[in-house]
């Protein structure tokens, strides 16, 4: 089986996929640099955390933050609960580069 000639422009080497992963990180997805944040994010994690996503209410446990102690919980059953909230990640990203002959159509 014969390699295809590469044509300036259209085709893609080994060399600069490996290149273009190690220069993603350079690529601005967003507005501000404050956004690019590790802890935002649109989903779900599996993390507990400081979020805004409730997740459950447990029996507080020493070291949990008064500030999420559930008090119609705690005044229900006598013993102080918390809530627990989902904690948001950003989601990786996946650059993918299509190179099959039907999509060259056109291409010259």
């Amino acid at each position: 089986m014969t390699q295809p000639v590469a044509e300036p422009g259209i085709r893609i080497t080994l060399g600069e996929l490996i290149e273009m992963r190690h220069r993603v990180r350079e690529v601005q997805l967003f507005s501000t640099p404050s956004q690019r944040s590790p802890l935002i994010g649109l989903h779900h994690s599996k993390l507990r955390g400081r979020g805004v996503d409730f997740d459950q209410v447990r029996v507080y446990q020493a070291g949990d933050d008064v500030r999420t102690i559930d008090w119609r919980v705690t005044a229900r059953t006598q013993e102080p609960h918390t809530k627990l909230f989902h904690e948001e990640r950003e989601r990786p990203i996946f650059i993918m580069v299509e190179q099959s002959r039907q999509l060259f159509f056109g291409s010259g």
